[in-house]
């Protein structure tokens, strides 16, 4: 039986990249959070973090950071995101990683997610 790929992800991380990290990164419409996520994804999952939240760039990492954990809410762009032979369904706009849990109860109900209307049949066909 072929399971599906079922990651998290970070969405369209497209903010300016502080000049202490790699500034050359191919930028890409999803970064998949896994084991095998590149440096040149983190640092797009940095950038993106860090921009997401509005937190100003400029200065050393160590004051960056400081702004950043200095923050009390902390977001990130993102969702869940499946993928099976030729199928994915990506997060869309209504979706995000602080709602994992509800994915993880639509899967184990073996129900359709309110984000993933639009795509019901793909759902469907990846959990039945």
């Amino acid at each position: 039986m072929h399971y599906p790929l079922v990651v998290a992800v970070i969405k369209e991380p497209y903010y300016q990249i502080p000049d202490w990290l790699n500034t050359d990164v191919a930028y890409t419409e999803y970064v998949k959070l896994t084991g095998q996520t590149t440096s040149d994804e983190v640092d797009l999952f940095i950038a993106m973090l860090l921009g997401y939240n509005n937190i100003d760039i400029k200065g050393t990492p160590h004051e960056v950071l400081k702004r950043l954990f200095d923050e009390s809410d902390v977001v990130i762009g993102g969702g869940i995101y499946f993928e099976s032979n030729d199928r994915i369904i990506p997060p869309s706009c209504c979706s995000g990683l602080e709602s994992w849990r509800d994915v993880l109860d639509s899967v184990i109900n073996r129900i359709s997610p309110g984000w993933v209307i639009i795509q019901h049949q793909e759902w469907n066909s990846l959990i039945i």
